[in-house]
């Protein structure tokens, strides 16, 4: 082959692969497969429902429906998600609404919302303030409380192994006095498992008499509660158990990185995370749930991503943007990654739904931060948001059952980052909206800001490893303070 040759060779095999990236193995737009759904509003608190009543076919066999976001920066999506809950509840009949927030936590804060109101209510303190503070998050916080004295109101959960402030605060007091008709704890089995619950595990790791003392009490507690004559039917007593076991699993990967133990991903948080809403499937097994929580938690067969030239593109690009300390490399980030989408989609199978999101232009970022714009990261040409830009509707609904198996395209469902992807694999259907904002203080709020605690959002699986991290915002300069938690 002469040297011109080679050069024309490679020249149409370039446009051959970039063909094949933009436009799929068929070579045809992915929405020629599809019927899109067309979505007339997303505002929380629009009850005329006619635009979401396909949901009654598309739903009709499923008993668990994921709502995702692309990232934990999102007010539309928020706003989306509201109004789909509502719907949800009052015509598909979900009783649940579970978060990506402390089990335990929840629990407590839900049993409480009879003597509060939405404004103070004590849910702003279970659910994760990144959502629970926000604007577009609080007429989901009314509707709960308005339908809490009614014959069906909306039960919230929380599927999280977190161990956030009510469970630091009450879960050992709790426990103690759920205990104390049967078992009594000495004083060093209390001191272990306090200290623990306050400052992590970092000083039982070294100490081999703590952790034996710290692991012993808790095989102690597990058994106690487990041999108790009416277990099965003592909803608090499964709760505390459930909560127990997660904030164990939590405290073992925690030992584990301590420990400098390699751990794929987040996959000890997902695996218990996926228990956790299992259990309450289980807790309540008449019930219709609602997940709410990151799309890379809710996703299924995320290891058949394709790491292409143009997704490395994309993210040198928003890694400038979010200032970035370290390069995003996806192969290494995501291999062997294990979301607790998998975990669910294993166990519930067709009647699970799992929905993402996703946006073409506009703007994003985490409540009480400097907003990134998506002009430069807008979806790419011919990827699904691209397409579906193109329609002159600003929301629509995608069933992705409705497609081939293994057809791959892109989509920025995973923190606005195109991904070319078989996304039937990995999810069951998309949520678009053109135009994505950044969540908002409420407007009472915005001028008299306490610290803040706010979790920060998943970017890529392994820089986020420590998922119990938060971050304090500054109450005058709205600043994260380095190294404080």
């Amino acid at each position: 082959m002469t040297k011109m040759k080679r050069i024309i060779f490679s020249i149409l095999l370039g446009f051959t692969i970039l063909h094949y990236e933009l436009y799929g193995q068929e070579g045809k737009n992915i929405l020629d497969n599809l019927t899109p759904r067309q979505i007339t509003s997303i505002d929380p608190f629009n009850e005329d429902f006619k635009d979401l009543q396909f949901l009654k076919e598309t739903l009709k066999d499923n008993r668990i429906v994921l709502l995702g976001e692309q990232s934990h920066g999102e007010g539309a999506t928020f706003e989306a998600k509201v109004r789909l809950i509502r719907f949800l509840h009052r015509e598909l009949n979900y009783e649940i609404v579970s978060f990506e927030s402390g089990l335990y936590d929840n629990y407590k804060a839900f049993e409480r919302i009879k003597d509060s109101n939405y404004q103070d209510s004590p849910l702003k303190e279970s659910i994760f303030r990144i959502w629970s503070e926000t604007k577009e998050f609080e007429p989901l916080l009314k509707y709960v409380h308005d339908q809490k004295n009614s014959t069906s109101p909306l039960i919230v959960t929380g599927f999280d192994c977190q161990a956030d402030n009510i469970f630091k605060e009450e879960f050992l007091e709790d426990l103690k006095d759920f205990l104390r008709p049967t078992l009594t704890l000495s004083e060093p089995e209390l001191n272990i498992l306090e200290q623990v619950i306050s400052a992590g595990p970092e000083f039982i790791v070294s100490n081999e008499n703590d952790s034996s003392l710290f692991f012993l009490t808790y095989k102690k507690i597990r058994t106690s509660i487990e041999k108790l004559p009416d277990f099965k039917n003592n909803i608090k007593a499964r709760i505390l158990l459930q909560s127990l076991i997660g904030w164990i699993e939590i405290t073992k990967w925690e030992i584990d990185i301590l420990n400098n133990i390699d751990v794929k991903v987040q996959n000890p948080r997902d695996l218990q995370m996926a228990k956790n809403l299992i259990f309450l499937s289980e807790l309540y097994p008449d019930k219709k749930i609602i997940g709410w929580g990151a799309s890379y938690h809710f996703a299924n067969k995320i290891e058949l991503f394709k790491n292409t030239e143009l997704t490395k593109r994309y993210a040198q690009k928003l890694d400038s943007l979010e200032n970035s300390y370290e390069p995003t490399d996806l192969e290494n980030e995501l291999a062997g990654a294990v979301p607790m989408g998998r975990v669910l989609k294993d166990k519930f199978g067709s009647s699970l739904y799992s929905i993402s999101f996703s946006s073409f232009e506009g703007e994003f970022g985490m409540l009480g931060t400097a907003s990134i714009s998506m002009q430069s990261i807008r979806p790419p040409v011919e990827s699904i948001e691209s397409r579906l830009a193109d329609r002159p509707n600003d929301h629509t609904f995608i069933d992705y059952r409705e497609i081939g198996d293994q057809t791959y395209f892109y989509s920025s469902v995973l923190g606005n980052l195109p991904l070319f992807a078989p996304w039937k694999d990995i999810f069951d259907g998309l949520f678009f909206t053109r135009k994505s904002f950044a969540p908002s203080f409420p407007a009472l709020k915005a001028t008299n800001l306490d610290s803040k605690v706010i979790q920060k959002p998943f970017k890529s699986a392994q820089k986020r490893q420590n998922v119990g991290t938060k971050q304090v915002i500054d109450r005058e300069t709205k600043l994260g303070v380095s190294y404080a938690s």
